[in-house]
């Protein structure tokens, strides 16, 4: 059963023995802030040089960063801090007490665990329905719940102005970001590969922590994981096996540790999958440390907002496109609380506290005692084994009153070894060891080790480098999953599914649609596409089993959290790259294809095809796609690609299609039945095709993600796909 005095042991203990002090604790202290004491840096040290070595230096692929705490505004707009990054607060209107609504809701509606991310409205009528009272004054009388931003503002400059207005930094993950391409450009990695920092961040929190459990300045260790958009849930559940295996080297217990998945309403605005390893406190289960999938949404959002673009190349295809990103986050200082926590202990016949911190975390390593401080033969050898130590492990002098004394405040900071001189040892110069949780009281029934003392140490060392952490750290390393083989176009043309990208009446949107798709295990679409001078991009996973046909609204632009859009205009061409992951295949097919906005270009990227509208039509939207594949089998060999013209209404489409491809015999039009033969005429190797054609209809329902989540029911307008025969 948990100790509910724990944390005010563990506090008090801190402050006694110089882990964690209270900050500016002389002019009345300043609330959510601590300073760390010579032991706490010591340990707080320890778990982040033990974090890199874990996490950066046994994993080469992995390259570290020491990012600025200040940054250009304009990296927290595009990565949607500054509108999103919020918490929901709640006043109370009797004495002003300000506190998080949904930790004030958890903490007192037993069983109702976490509502974080609810509507606003509905946590209102939680507190209102079970009355909740203040913790302070005790009344329930409460203001309504509103948002409130947690990045902290400061000025640069010498001048305070808006202009001036930067932010301290509220995650270690923008910096990352925004180097990404410095870090391609210098270090030529190759995916899948980490860029990883540890440092200081600032969160502007609401509610007082508990302890350096949440502070408003905390340590924090991460690292951006960038993998390809297909590989994305096994480096998750890879990154997610490692996360676990940490929280077991540091001495934590199993059945102490449980990872919890975000629902739907509480990921935060770049997540698509969230989950938390969460850690049982005396006062519940609470997150450790957390695990993201944040997809591409930042070096997306950057290379928009910035015009750089932030594409990897990969070196084998020569393809371009935005990595996929997985997240895992370490707070550090909340980790050191844990490890406080759980390595406090009480021997209540002895009337002492131990600290059981592992050996490699230990503030300090070996304490040096001559038996008495007042003997100048005792204290100079006691030296001269301190001496040989220093420099090479943490050591700590400690010759004040009786040893027994000593011993004690040696277990209360987790001291694993002690080392006494006494008067056998100035006799034949050895020394005499007591080791951790023994009191000097029972070290005369035991048997002590004698050697010389240039013996000692580096059997010390050694014994501390043998001993790790913990015996949990044993466990085997998790095998990275093994590279998964990307084939280009090379689904065999029949088994390849229809896909077109269609205009909608708005220029917000338009609609995806696939038809055939449904053989394939999971898929997703990447879009890249040109906005002005600007690449832009969106992305598409289909529903798993996946429907045929399969539909789906792509917003032209980007949509917060909150329903606020904004929409790309000029839109000129792209490419549609269809991700299609079978069942018992170890390999991944890509169908890769272009497409073009015919009014800003009218021409698809690779210069093959060109369709140029006659005048009536110049004020319709039209797109020209390559579909990947046909609605219905072909009998013929097709060459090139087939091609389908999409429009936002019924209207006959009149133009021109030129084509440059050699060795076509034959070319068929579908009609939304079947393909009927389709008259050109050839000059070398330019077809040229006179349209005349009336679109085939396909109804269907779309949700709007730029109108909340609306249902609409339209009309999908095609011309083709019209193929090409060998």
């Amino acid at each position: 059963m948990a100790d509910p005095q724990l944390l005010d042991k563990v506090i008090s203990l801190c402050k006694r023995r110089g882990f964690v002090f209270p900050g500016s604790e002389i002019y009345g202290g300043l609330a959510n802030t601590y300073d760390y004491g010579p032991r706490g840096t010591a340990l707080k040290r320890n778990l982040a040089n033990l974090w890199w070595t874990e996490f950066v230096t046994k994993h080469p692929e992995n390259y570290g960063l020491d990012t600025s705490i200040l940054m250009s505004p304009s990296v927290w707009e595009a990565s949607g801090h500054t509108a999103n990054f919020t918490n929901l607060m709640i006043d109370c209107t009797a004495c002003h007490y300000r506190t998080r609504t949904d930790h004030l809701i958890e903490d007192n509606i037993e069983g109702i665990g976490n509502v974080e991310g609810k509507p606003t409205e509905e946590l209102d009528k939680l507190i209102a329905d079970h009355k909740i009272k203040c913790p302070k004054c005790g009344k329930s009388s409460w203001t309504k719940t509103r948002a409130f931003n947690q990045l902290f503002e400061t000025q640069v400059g010498i001048i305070t102005s808006e202009k001036n207005t930067v932010y301290l930094r509220g995650e270690l993950a923008q910096g990352m970001f925004v180097d990404f391409k410095q870090v391609l450009d210098s270090i030529h990695p190759r995916l899948p590969f980490g860029i990883a920092q540890s440092g200081k961040a600032f969160r502007n929190e609401i509610t007082m922590g508990k302890f350096t459990f949440r502070t408003l300045e905390f340590d924090l260790a991460e690292f951006e994981y960038f993998v390809k958009p297909e590989e994305w849930e096994k480096w998750f559940d890879y990154w997610k096996e490692e996360m676990h295996k940490f929280a077991l080297l540091v001495g934590l217990s199993e059945d102490k540790l449980r990872w919890r998945s975000h629902k739907k309403e509480e990921l935060s605005h770049y997540s698509s999958r969230t989950e938390d390893l969460e850690y049982e406190f005396p006062w519940g289960h609470k997150e450790m440390w957390g695990l993201a999938y944040r997809t591409d949404f930042d070096l997306k959002n950057h290379m928009e907002k910035s015009g750089v673009d932030l594409r990897y190349t990969d070196p084998y295809t020569q393809e371009k496109f935005i990595p996929h990103v997985i997240e895992p986050t370490f707070g550090l200082s909340r980790l050191l609380t844990i490890i406080l926590m759980n390595s406090y202990s009480e021997d209540k016949e002895k009337g002492r506290v131990v600290m059981k911190f592992p050996k490699a975390l230990a503030p300090v390593k070996a304490a040096v005692f001559p038996l008495l401080g007042n003997k100048e033969e005792l204290t100079g050898k006691a030296k001269e084994v301190l001496a040989l130590l220093a420099g090479k492990i943490e050591v700590e002098w400690d010759d004040r009153g009786n040893i027994g004394k000593r011993y004690f405040a040696q277990d209360e900071i987790g001291t694993p070894y002690c080392i006494t001189v006494d008067f056998q040892t100035l006799e034949d110069q050895p020394y005499r060891k007591g080791f951790h949780l023994t009191s000097f009281l029972n070290t005369f029934n035991i048997n002590f080790v004698h050697m010389k003392i240039k013996s000692l140490i580096p059997l010390l060392i050694f014994a501390l480098i043998l001993s790790g952490c913990s015996k949990k750290a044993t466990t085997t390393k998790t095998t990275p999953p093994a590279a998964t083989k990307i084939l280009v176009n090379e689904l065999p043309f029949g088994e390849r599914p229809f896909t077109v990208l269609v205009p909608h009446a708005s220029n917000r949107v338009f609609t995806f649609y696939t038809q055939n798709a449904d053989k394939a295990k999971t898929a997703s679409l990447d879009l890249e596409y040109q906005s002005g001078d600007l690449l832009k991009g969106a992305r598409a996973s289909l529903d798993t089993p996946i429907p045929n046909p399969f539909v789906k609204a792509i917003v032209l632009g980007s949509c917060s959290t909150g329903g606020k859009c904004t929409f790309d205009s000029d839109l000129k061409s792209g490419t549609m790259k269809f991700r299609l992951d079978f069942e018992g295949k170890t390999e991944v097919h890509v169908l890769k294809g272009d497409f073009t906005f015919i009014l800003g270009q009218q021409n698809l990227p690779d210069g093959k095809v060109i369709f140029e509208p006659s005048r009536t039509n110049l004020k319709d939207n039209l797109i020209l796609v390559n579909s990947l594949g046909v609605p219905t089998q072909v009998e013929k060999e097709v060459v090139l690609y087939p091609i389908v013209i999409s429009a936002v209404g019924n209207k006959t489409v009149l133009g021109t299609l030129t084509i440059n491809q050699s060795g076509v015999t034959e070319a068929a039009i579908y009609d939304g039945t079947s393909f009927k033969p389709l008259k050109f005429t050839a000059k070398e190797n330019t077809l040229t095709f006179t349209l005349n054609e009336k679109p085939w209809t396909k109804q269907v329902t779309i949700t709007r993600d730029d109108q909340k989540g609306a249902q609409e029911t339209l009309s999908l307008y095609l011309i083709g796909p019209i193929v090409l025969y060998k």
